[in-house]
């Protein structure tokens, strides 16, 4: 058999649907319009009422029309194009948009728009229109692409440095071939035929204008114009410095560059923009800890960047300031000055300024000279030292005090121990007990450096070369005692130790016939040394005293005992170490209290008396010499109360009365005889 032809019939557009009578319900047939056309193709059919052995009845539903066609373009390659048909007919319209003989996919409107024309979309184009009752095929239109030249984009600007390069790009579209010239101020450049144009190795005349001529078979274009700029992009001058401040603080950043203007600045920090860093300078005020890190900038122009080296930013925290004691007497007349330190919790390179007043009993600037208010720490120094330096005066006065107490200040913090104490020694003798004078004394509220958080036993801490600046300072008493005591609390210490440890000094102006009287107020027992040897134990056993030794009694609560006699065979006119151990009970103590006074007396001058001589029997001369006990008085004689000569040095007895017997010369005349006291 032949096959003549085949027909694929859908009741879906572009076909006659209505000639599906099952569906439809109107018992219509698929009839065809030219018998001699092609039968697959829906438009040579549309859907009529049956009519065999006759002709074709009419369409149920007149088929559309096309009263527009679309139309046949050419655009440059590369751009959009679209195509429209317009069409009458009983609704409704189905579109179908064909390339050549395929469908082309979602192509379903009106309106065909092809994005992009290029050699895979150019052809003929026709678009089925339909209905339910036919179908009609538009007429062919073709999409072409080509045309005069048309920049796409292109040409920019460009900023360049001399002796650098520029490139110009054009990119085209159009119908090839074409011809292409580059100008220059509206000179041609012979050498420059192509899209792109590279000028290298600037010069000053290279800068101005620069066009794109182009041109086919469809016409010319000439492009718009780019401009080249000479210019020198940014050069720092100056680079970020880093920092280090306190927290709190503010700190700033600066940059200088050089370079063609407008200048543009923007900071970093640890590589993120700073919304607020686009000057040239960086001002960072009230800083927090976790603004240390790397500063940068990067400095911008038409020409190009620089970055500048990384600044760091340390920001420190605030230090802690404390003050001791480190000397904790001073004397007059000549006599060592005391001192305070001052010091911070770290050192750094920032020099820190610490502020203080200034109390006591003493008088600033009669009894020590006036001290300022203000230490300077220097640079990468822990501490500073503050002389107190004692003034001598022709009074007779007691101990004094003064007390250094830190300031609060935004740039530091205070510790507890922010108070430190200088006992002031006074060189003029003051009458102590009827008789004496006093020549060195501590009082209860003297300043002791103490030690309580490891064993000394092994070390010549009651030595007066040891160092113990170390060690904190405070005035006594230094307790842990809830109960009433009869000496003041000053100083806290800390429970748990069998032995604390304590030392202090003391200037003993005069040592010829010295006496040391102490009374202590301690829990439990103590050992006392005077420049290293020891001078008296209470409440300890006799033997060898270590740390673990424990106190001989437990006292519950401390009293003021005493005064005990100190030997005096190791103490020195001028300073004098006085160590202290207390020792507990046990370890399991619930109190502790240590305080004590000392005092240095040596005999008052006492004038010399005689007695009106008499002539014994043997011819001697016999008197009584009165005075001060264990005083020496030197004997002396004349004939004429002018010139004396010594005879001999006496010293009296502690009845302070001594029977003088001297023997009378054998020159006629008087004699006289007069005692004066030895220096």
């Amino acid at each position: 058999y032949v096959l003549v032809d085949r027909v694929h019939y859908s009741d879906t557009a572009p076909w006659a649907s209505q000639a599906d009578g099952y569906k439809q319900g109107l018992g219509a047939s698929l009839q065809r319009r030219v018998a001699a056309a092609y039968g697959n193709e829906p438009t040579n059919w549309v859907a009529a009422l049956p009519s065999a052995g006759r002709a074709n009845n009419a369409p149920l539903t007149t088929p559309p029309s096309i009263t527009t066609q679309p139309k046949s373009i050419t655009v440059p390659e590369g751009l959009d194009a679209s195509f429209t048909v317009v069409a009458t007919g009983a609704g409704p319209l189905f579109y179908q948009w064909r390339l050549g003989a395929e469908p082309i996919l979602n192509a379903t409107n009106a309106t065909l728009l092809v994005k992009s024309a290029g050699t895979s979309n150019t052809g003929p184009y026709t678009v089925v229109v339909s209905n339910p009752g036919g179908a009609v095929l538009s007429r062919i239109a073709s999409l072409k692409t080509g045309g005069a030249p048309f920049a796409l984009s292109g040409p920019d600007d460009v900023f360049a440095e001399l002796g650098g390069t520029a490139t110009f790009t054009v990119t085209l579209t159009g119908t090839q071939p074409m011809k292409l010239l580059w100008f220059h101020e509206g000179n041609p450049i012979p050498t420059a035929t192509n899209s792109s144009l590279t000028v290298s190795s600037i010069k000053n005349a290279d800068a101005g204008g620069y066009q794109l001529w182009a041109s086919n078979s469809f016409g010319p274009f000439l492009s718009e114009v780019a401009l080249l700029t000479l210019g020198q992009r940014p050069t720092l001058t100056t680079q970020p410095a880093p920092q280090t401040v306190l927290v709190g603080n503010s700190a700033s950043f600066s940059v200088s560059a050089s370079g063609t203007d407008p200048l543009s600045y923007q900071w970093f920090f640890k590589g993120i923009p700073l919304a607020n860093g686009t000057l040239k300078d960086l001002i960072l005020p009230n800083l927090s800890l976790s603004q240390e890190g790397e500063y940068q900038a990067v400095v911008r122009n038409d020409f190009g960047s620089v970055t500048s080296s990384p600044a760091l930013l340390t920001v420190l925290p605030l230090p802690a300031l404390s003050i001791v004691g480190t000397v904790d007497t001073a004397s007059e007349a000549g006599g060592s000055p005391g001192s305070v330190t001052i010091t911070r919790s770290y050192s750094s390179a920032l020099p820190l300024k610490a502020r203080y007043t200034v109390g006591g009993t003493a008088r600033s600037g009669a009894d020590y000279q006036t001290l300022s208010g203000e230490a300077l720490i220097p640079a990468n120094a822990l501490s500073i030292s503050i002389p107190i330096q004692a003034l001598d005066d022709p009074w007779v006065e007691g101990p004094e005090t003064v007390d250094v107490i830190l300031s609060t200040d935004p740039s530091y913090t205070l510790t507890l121990a922010n108070k430190a104490t200088v006992t002031l020694i006074d060189n003029d003798q003051s009458p102590g007990a009827e008789g004496t004078n006093v020549v060195g004394s501590i009082s209860m509220t003297n300043v002791w450096r103490y030690h309580q958080t490891a064993e000394l036993t092994a070390t010549n801490w009651k030595t007066p070369g040891y160092d113990d600046s170390g060690w904190p300072a405070g005035p006594g008493a230094l307790y842990v005692e809830n109960d009433a005591i009869p000496v003041p609390k000053s100083t806290p210490l800390t429970l748990g130790r069998l032995t604390y440890y304590f030392r202090t000094r003391m200037d003993i102006k005069d040592t010829n016939q010295l006496q040391l009287s102490a009374t202590l107020a301690v829990d439990d027992g103590a050992v006392i040394y005077l420049n290293g040897q020891e001078a008296y134990r209470l409440g300890m056993r006799d033997g060898a005293v270590t740390y673990t030794t424990s106190a001989q009694r437990s006292v519950g609560n401390a009293r003021v005992e005493g005064p005990f006699a100190l030997p005096t065979t190791n103490a020195v006119a001028g300073l004098n170490v006085i160590a202290v151990e207390v020792h507990q009970f046990d370890a399991n103590s619930t109190d502790i209290v240590f305080g004590m006074t000392l005092e240095a007396t040596t005999p008052k001058p006492v004038a010399p008396a005689l007695g009106d001589p008499i002539v014994s029997t043997t011819g001697e001369f016999q008197f009584i010499l009165t005075g001060g006990a264990g005083q020496t008085y030197t004997l002396e004689r004349s004939t004429n109360l002018v010139d004396w000569l010594s005879v001999r040095n006496l010293i009296l007895p502690a009845s302070g009365a001594l029977g003088v017997r001297e023997p009378a010369t054998k020159e006629p005349g008087a004699e006289f005889f007069r005692a004066t006291l030895k220096p």
